[in-house]
């Protein structure tokens, strides 16, 4: 079940235009994932994360592809289903976390050869 107009963000307007594509909405920036994992692609700077039906697993893009950039991703609504962050398969530079709790995040930032976590919050 995609994610409906119900995130009072999208509501107000602030994240502009989105398409809903399966379990997941996409905007210009920002991606909303509805209880599946995703493998998140460049342009995905904000990933909000419902994981209340199910174990979600969130994948960073490439930690070359990305150098420069900082990725949000924000577990939202968990209900004891936890959020892993995990990077690309083939990188080097582990950057794992697992989000136990609802509003539990971590931020990222690529050099372009490893992950660094920026700042987080596990409850």
């Amino acid at each position: 079940m995609a994610l409906e107009k119900d995130h009072a963000a999208i509501d107000d307007g602030l994240w502009g235009s989105y398409r809903t594509s399966g379990a997941y909405t996409k905007g210009e920036n920002f991606v909303l994932v509805d209880n599946e994992a995703y493998a998140m692609e460049i342009e995905d700077e904000v990933v909000h994360v419902r994981s209340n039906t199910a174990v979600v697993t969130i994948t960073l893009p490439s930690v070359k592809k990305a150098k420069g950039k900082i990725y949000t991703i924000w577990g939202f609504d968990a209900d004891d289903n936890n959020v892993t962050v995990q990077d690309l398969g083939d990188d080097a530079a582990k950057a794992d976390l697992v989000m136990t709790a609802a509003n539990n995040f971590g931020v990222y930032y690529s050099d372009g050869y490893r992950w660094y976590l920026l700042t987080y919050l596990i409850t």
